[in-house]
């Protein structure tokens, strides 16, 4: 048998080969159904992966918290949960079996517990009454939320956005997917800095320098689940300069030494405990606007920026409640290098005197500054400035536990069982919480030295 020319490889059966490599990346690239993790965008704040053997588990819980069941979807391959760049939490999951789903929404509809199923562009929809927008296709299930029904609008269109993804637009497909995966543990997280809605992202920027945009922080961690669940994890950047900036900053702030006050009930609501400098306190209060409105407020009559930027060491935070609107029951002590920081309260009593919504007077070592609604004491004892919401903030005789945040560069303790009970904390957010810290009682972050990061849940 006459072999194949040369010329007729060259000429036409390479080019074939090389045109059918071509149409198929094609309509690998363009056509082909997506994989379910494809529709994790790659400007996502935080993603979470969820290893096959636990996500049933934790599956069961998020089904039972949306009121649905935890079928037609594949448990073999991992869960993933996310936030989006419009800091909406997302769920997603590869679907085994569309018509389990539908069947499965169609029984919460007769139960009034969701909106009647709909089809639009490719996709199945339904409001879930939880506050979450769901989707799903023959290949990916996607639950966003949490919302309110005025809410629902948005929601759809980010979850359309993201079924409609590029898969090279995916987080899958980014350097900071192949690093969360090396990391070990039940579940691996990625998450920027900036990841965590106000006030609590200030509490993860005490750490790094507040002239960098907390974006430019990465954090990687390991989760193992058990009675307890610990991470272990690490901060860090893609660029050498902001590592450098890292450093130089661990340099010039080291570890708490001291605790304000020396006694902290187990029972507190809330306790933080950092070692900062003023202009990096201050420069984070003045950049979230709740805060810099309160400090507005504050300079109407006390020179409160300056107070705030002769912060310098220790420095503890504790709240003991929080009102219906967030407003809490507070203690703020931190350490100072000028013992004079009250020298012009004549001067701030005589300005008081001359508005008509605030009063400003002095007992023993504590003003207190007074509007129609709220007052603030603040004073000076030594080298320790304070502020508080109450003269005196009620502590039980719980354990103590300042001294776990000796040694830390920054610590900060919430008691979850109490943060359930507070006024403020209700309807979706209260059942989403109790759902995900379900039979947890205390939240432990602790930043060390070398950019390590540790956190309980137990």
């Amino acid at each position: 048998m006459k072999k194949p020319s040369k010329e007729l490889f060259t000429h036409i059966i390479l080019p074939f080969i090389a045109l059918t490599i071509i149409v198929i990346g094609i309509y690998y690239y363009f056509f082909a159904p997506k994989s379910y993790k494809d529709c994790i965008p790659d400007e996502a704040k935080a993603v979470v992966q969820i290893e096959t053997q636990k996500a049933q588990e934790v599956v069961s819980s998020l089904a039972e918290y949306w009121g649905i069941q935890a079928s037609g979807i594949d448990l073999t391959k991992p869960l993933y949960a996310f936030i989006t760049p419009n800091e909406y939490i997302g769920f997603v999951a590869q679907v085994t079996n569309e018509q389990e789903i539908a069947a499965n929404i169609l029984r919460l509809f007769k139960e009034h517990k969701c909106m009647a199923s709909r089809k639009n562009n490719n996709l199945n929809w339904t409001w879930l009454n939880a506050g979450w927008q769901m989707a799903w296709n023959s290949q990916t299930l996607m639950i966003l939320g949490p919302g309110t029904i005025q809410e629902q609008d948005m929601l759809t269109q980010t979850i359309s956005k993201l079924f409609d993804f590029r898969r090279s637009d995916s987080f899958i497909r980014t350097d900071k997917c192949t690093v969360m995966e090396k990391q070990e543990g039940d579940i691996k997280l990625f998450s920027t800095l900036d990841a965590l809605p106000t006030p609590f992202s200030l509490l993860f920027r005490l750490d790094v320098p507040s002239d960098i945009d907390p974006s430019a922080f990465s954090l990687f961690a390991g989760i193992n689940l058990g009675k307890s669940t610990q991470l272990a994890g690490e901060i860090t950047s893609d660029t050498e300069e902001t590592l450098a900036a890292y450093k130089a900053f661990e340099c010039q702030n080291p570890p708490i030494s001291q605790v304000h006050p020396s006694y902290i009930s187990e029972n507190s609501l809330f306790f933080l405990a950092s070692r900062t400098k003023g202009n990096q306190l201050f420069e984070l209060l003045r950049q979230d606007a709740t805060f810099n409105q309160v400090l507005q407020g504050l300079n109407r009559t006390i020179e409160a920026n300056s107070l705030l930027q002769n912060i310098n060491g220790n420095t503890s935070l504790l709240i003991t409640h929080l009102s219906k609107d967030m407003t809490p029951s507070f203690s703020l002590q931190a350490e100072t290098s000028n013992k004079d920081l009250m020298s012009n309260a004549a001067s701030w009593i005589e300005k008081a005197k001359q508005q008509s919504d605030v009063t400003l007077t002095k007992a023993r070592n504590t003003y207190c500054l007074k509007s129609k609604e709220k007052e603030l004491f603040f004073g000076q004892d030594k080298n320790l400035l304070f502020f508080k919401s109450n003269q005196s903030i009620s502590t039980d005789k719980g354990k103590d536990v300042a001294n776990e945040a000796i040694g830390c560069r920054q610590y900060f303790r919430v008691n979850l069982k109490e943060l359930l009970q507070q006024p403020c904390v209700t309807g979706t957010t209260k059942d989403f919480f109790a759902t995900i810290f379900k039979n947890h009682t205390t939240l432990t972050y602790k930043a060390l030295t070398n950019r390590k990061v540790t956190l309980e849940i137990k």
